[in-house]
């Protein structure tokens, strides 16, 4: 009987495997919505002085687009990945409504362990503009506007779905710090927490057609 090159086709099996892993490449579109902290600190100050205090949102979210690009060596597992992500972010309190808009960027690595899945950790920092509008009781509204700051890191799982889709999920912690004035008043707030997400991806440039199995 002929003898079977049992190791040899062992490590062609394997090799072939982690050359499956490597080849699914982060490259995607996506389309992000995502829970943000709910703790707060308000520090606020007018012409008859100030107070500072700790306080919880009533909600706290935001949605938008992003892209995420990885790069890699073939047949290896590990990527460098990198994204910018633009978002609209809404804080609500009672008697407090919070709307803005923020540019994000990221980076991290990634790692394929299966074909198809894809962990991920990631630090990112952003800044933006905000517009707010208090309602204290008793008094007239007003409107405050100005920067914001914020930053992070994060771990998640990515799952590619079919040739040109991606599903993702992601939680970690998050930092924000704004100072908003306007009327006569300042008003600071910083945020720290937990923060989570989901994400859809389109991949514009699909999988092989011998790997997409």
């Amino acid at each position: 009987m002929p003898r079977t090159p049992i190791m040899p086709g062992l490590l062609l099996a394997l090799g072939a495997g982690t050359l499956a892993a490597a080849e699914v490449a982060v490259q995607d579109l996506r389309l992000v919505v995502e829970s943000r902290p709910l703790d707060v600190t308000w520090e606020w100050e007018d012409r008859l002085g100030g107070s500072h205090r700790p306080g919880t949102l009533s909600s706290a979210w935001a949605a938008g687009v992003g892209l995420r690009r990885g790069w890699g060596r073939a047949a290896r597992p590990w990527q460098v990945v990198a994204g910018i992500e633009a978002l609209a972010v809404e804080q609500r309190a009672p008697g407090f409504r919070d709307q803005g808009l923020a540019l994000r960027g990221e980076a991290g690595a990634a790692y394929t362990p299966v074909h198809r899945l894809a962990l991920l950790a990631l630090v990112g920092a952003g800044a933006g503009w905000s517009r707010a509008r208090l309602e204290p009781q008793g008094a007239a509204a007003l409107g405050l506007g100005g920067g914001a700051l914020e930053a992070g890191a994060r771990a998640g799982l990515r799952w590619q779905a079919g040739r040109n889709w991606a599903l993702g999920a992601e939680a970690g912690w998050l930092a924000t710090r704004e100072r908003l004035a306007g009327d006569g008043a300042t008003l600071r707030l910083e945020a720290a927490g937990p923060w989570l997400g989901l994400s859809l991806a389109w991949v514009p440039d699909p999988l092989p057609a011998a790997l997409d199995r």
